[in-house]
């Protein structure tokens, strides 16, 4: 609607309706997996908390969301769907002309480095509305402003490669994990 994202659909099914407060990303609700994400803000419009509630089991899983310079660090706890306590790590990620280069996670055990490469295209998504939203919730939707095409992790990478239209948006994209399509 507009340049709000307001729905997505998988084989015509509902999957993802996208509610706004004014013009803040506020919930995201997933009718079929009954879960929902709330995001909450600061005075100066930066997503401070987003908690995924997921009804069935009656359990959540809440972010903290800290900025310092090119950096915002999530602290994630969980619990139940009143009180989210319980420390379950956290990650750092590092932002580059409005990519997310490089996250460090610490989750039960020694912090884990993963990076990621950009072409210099247009992201499929780039001008949707509340788009550095989905940077900060790393959610289904890239919050990037360039496609990615390499994403590396102490265990394995991937590679993506890409075809693209005059506008330098995406077409096409070719996954291949470890050199295997």
């Amino acid at each position: 609607e507009g340049n709000k994202l307001k729905t997505i659909k998988d084989f015509g099914d509902l999957y993802a309706e996208f509610i706004y407060t004014g013009d803040k990303l506020t919930r995201i609700n997933y009718p079929i997996e009954d879960t929902y994400i709330t995001i909450e803000y600061n005075g100066s419009g930066q997503v401070i908390q987003f908690t995924k509630f997921d009804v069935g089991f009656d359990y959540a899983d809440r972010a903290e969301v800290t900025y310092s310079g090119n950096t915002f660090t999530r602290t994630f706890y969980s619990g139940d769907l009143t009180s989210q306590t319980e420390l379950d790590g956290t990650e750092v990620v590092t932002v580059t002309n409005g990519n997310s280069t490089q996250i460090v996670r610490t989750f039960f055990g020694p912090a884990e480095t993963n990076t990621y490469t950009y072409d210099s295209k247009n992201a499929a998504f780039k001008n949707i509305d509340n788009y550095d939203v989905f940077r900060i919730m790393e959610l289904e939707i890239p919050g990037t402003t360039n496609n990615v095409t390499l994403m590396h992790f102490p265990d394995f990478e991937y590679t993506f490669t890409y075809t693209y239209n005059a506008n330098d948006y995406p077409l096409t994209s070719i996954l291949k994990q470890d050199n295997v399509v």
